[in-house]
């Protein structure tokens, strides 16, 4: 399962301020996880992001899968 934008609200009062990529991540688990996948790939993160996403709040790391481009790649807890 891949996912190729992500992109948080700005605005300092939004609720969901800087938890986005945490939902996103858990409902892409759960759907990827029904379907059977064993892997989530967030396709040529931003280089800056990476750290955050690699980060074991995250758990992602970072990846050059069979030749193609870096991702970073979190195996899917059933």
């Amino acid at each position: 399962m891949s996912l190729h934008d992500l992109e948080d609200n700005p605005a300092p009062d939004y609720p969901l301020r800087r938890k986005v990529a945490a939902v996103v991540v858990t409902a892409l688990d759960v759907y990827a996880t029904a379907l059977g996948k064993h892997d989530l790939r967030l396709v040529d993160p931003l280089p800056a992001l990476i750290p955050f996403y690699c980060s074991p709040d995250m758990g992602f790391e970072l990846v050059t899968p069979h030749g193609e481009a870096p991702c970073s790649r979190r195996s899917i807890r059933p």
